[in-house]
């Protein structure tokens, strides 16, 4: 996640930036440990997570423009579209929308993963984390027979704790959330014999600089 933030601060009072401690940047003499192929993919949809506790305004003309794109191919090579800001507890509209997305991309060919959020509504209970838990193996279930899912990401950022529209971790028990959907999600496409093809495993945020 790409972190961009701008305000209104005295130019008389602001130090000059420090390229040492750019956000996100990666120390050129990390080792590299037998790296694996990559797959290559991008997120087909209008919104993806900002920085802060609200979404942006989506933009529908640019999505039917990426949409057309998008449906041309790719020219036969393996992308992953990962259909992002699937929610729990689920908002009105969301299976209807995920399950066009699903027809719409699969059906074009594309290899599709999806990224299931953990939103539980403020005052929920310690329960909360077996409640997703349970509606993310339903979900997937419902998905598993389609050939072209590929994998599934279970929470996002569940350590970052500060911007709750781009990651889950201000929200309670999440981490128990991640454990748990993972295990739950594991064994249902096990269950559902789609545990050679769908891949299931969970995401963290880097950092912020190098002191944090």
């Amino acid at each position: 996640m790409a972190l961009t933030m701008a305000g209104a601060v005295p130019t008389s009072a602001a130090p000059p930036p420090d390229p040492q401690t750019c956000v996100g940047q990666t120390p050129p003499n990390l080792p590299l440990t037998q790296p694996g192929p990559i797959r290559w993919g991008i997120n087909p949809r209008v919104q993806v997570g900002q920085l802060g506790p609200v979404p942006a305004t989506a933009a529908p003309a640019g999505q039917r423009a990426q949409r057309r794109q998008l449906l041309r191919g790719v020219g036969g090579l393996p992308f992953v579209l990962r259909l992002n800001r699937i929610f729990w507890p689920e908002p009105a509209g969301q299976l209807d929308a995920l399950d066009s997305d699903v027809a719409l991309y699969g059906g074009a060919g594309y290899l599709l993963e999806l990224q299931l959020r953990y939103h539980p509504a403020a005052g929920e209970t310690t329960t909360s984390p077996d409640e997703f838990a349970a509606w993310a193996a339903a979900l997937v279930h419902h998905y598993s027979a389609n050939s072209q899912l590929v994998s599934v990401q279970v929470t996002n950022e569940a350590n970052f704790s500060l911007s709750d529209d781009s990651s889950d971790g201000g929200y309670t028990d999440v981490k128990d959330a991640l454990i748990r959907g993972v295990e739950a999600v594991k064994a249902q496409v096990v269950a559902d014999g789609v545990g050679g093809r769908v891949k299931v495993g969970f995401n963290w945020f880097y950092r912020t600089d190098p002191d944090n």
